[in-house]
C-alpha cells in the first residue's frame, strides 16, 4: 500500500537519506506535493457529496453514466479517508486491525463495482442487464458507505473524525442501497431464461438432472413451463392435474409437463431423513450394550 502512494514512499526514502541537506530538499519538495494533494483530494469529496457527483468525470455510458459518476465519489471519499486514518494513527493503523479492515472493505466493494461496470461494458451495455447492474451497484455502493461509516465511528482522536465526517460521509449523500423495485427487477431478470442469465453463468459447469445445479436448472425451467398451464386451472374445482386432466381442461402433454414440474420440484426440496431414535446418543448406547 506504502508504495502505491504516489507520496509516502518518496516521503520515507527522503527520510532515510544518509547527506542530510538532500534528504531535506527532496522532503519539503515531496510533503507539499502531498499535502497539496491531501487538500485536492478533500475539496473534490466536498464538493462531489454536496453536488450529487454530477460533475464527476465518467465515460458516456448511458444509464451507467450515474454509476460511473458514484462510483466516482466514494472513491475520493476512500481516499481521502485512508489518508486522514493514515495521518492520525500512524504506524497504529496496522495494530488497529478493525479500522484497516474497514477500509479494506470499501476498497473491495469499490472493486466489485469497477469490475460490474467493466463486464456491462465488455457485453456491449445491452439493456437486458442494466437490472442487475443497477442492484449490483446499489448494493456495494451501501456496503462502501457502511464500512466508511465505522471508520469515522471508531477513528481517533474523536475531533478530527468529526471534522472528517462533512468531507467523507455527510448525513444527505449516504448509500441506500437497493429498493425494493430494483430487487425485484434483478429477481426477475435471473429468475427465468434470458440472454443476461446466459452470459452470467457462460462457463459455470451446469451438468445433467442428476448433479446438484443441473437439477435446480431443470427444476427451474419445469416450473416455468407449466406455470402458464397451471394459471389456467386457477379457481377451478380441480383437486389435482390428473382431475383437470380427466374432465378436459388439459391435454395429456399439458398433464406431463406439470406432473414432471412436480416431480422436479420435488426432488430439489427432498433432504436427508432420520428416525428421532437414530439421533439420540441415550439410543445409539443401548443400542450398542444390546449387541
Amino acid at each position: 500500500a506504502i508504495r502505491c502512494h504516489p507520496f509516502v514512499y518518496k516521503e520515507m526514502l527522503a527520510a532515510r537519506e544518509p547527506d542530510n541537506e538532500v534528504g531535506l530538499t527532496a522532503f519539503d519538495d515531496v510533503i507539499w506535493k502531498h499535502l497539496g494533494h491531501q487538500l485536492s483530494s478533500a475539496g473534490r469529496a466536498l464538493w462531489h457529496n454536496a453536488t450529487g457527483a454530477l460533475t464527476a468525470h465518467a465515460p458516456r455510458a448511458g444509464r451507467a453514466t450515474g454509476l460511473y459518476r458514484k462510483l466516482m465519489r466514494a472513491s475520493v471519499n476512500f481516499a481521502v479517508a485512508a489518508e486522514a486514518a493514515m495521518v492520525l494513527l500512524g504506524g497504529n493503523l496496522k495494530r488497529r486491525e478493525s479500522i484497516s479492515a474497514r477500509l479494506g472493505d470499501v476498497l473491495s466493494n469499490l472493486y466489485l463495482l469497477s469490475a460490474c461496470l467493466k463486464r456491462y461494458a465488455d457485453d456491449g451495455r445491452p439493456d437486458e442487464d442494466w437490472p442487475v447492474l443497477a442492484w449490483c451497484g446499489a448494493t456495494t455502493l451501501k456496503a462502501a458507505d457502511d464500512a466508511l461509516a465505522g471508520v469515522l465511528a471508531n477513528l481517533t482522536p474523536r475531533p478530527f473524525a468529526w471534522v472528517l465526517r462533512p468531507f467523507v460521509r455527510p448525513w444527505w449523500g449516504g448509500g441506500h442501497g437497493p429498493t425494493d423495485r430494483e430487487s425485484g427487477a434483478c429477481a426477475d431478470v435471473l429468475l427465468a431464461p434470458s440472454p443476461t442469465r446466459d452470459r452470467l453463468t457462460d462457463g459455470i459447469y451446469i451438468g445433467d438432472e442428476n448433479q446438484p445445479a443441473g437439477k435446480l436448472d431443470a427444476a427451474l425451467g419445469a416450473v416455468i413451463a407449466a406455470d402458464a398451464i397451471q394459471g389456467r386451472l386457477k379457481g377451478k374445482d380441480f383437486t389435482d392435474a390428473k382431475a383437470a386432466h380427466a374432465a378436459g381442461a388439459i391435454t395429456t402433454d399439458e398433464l406431463a409437463t406439470i406432473e414432471l414440474a412436480q416431480r422436479l420440484t420435488h426432488s430439489v426440496i427432498m433432504v436427508d431423513d432420520f428416525a428421532p431414535e437414530e439421533l439420540s446418543p441415550l439410543w445409539n448406547r443401548q443400542r450398542a450394550g444390546a449387541l
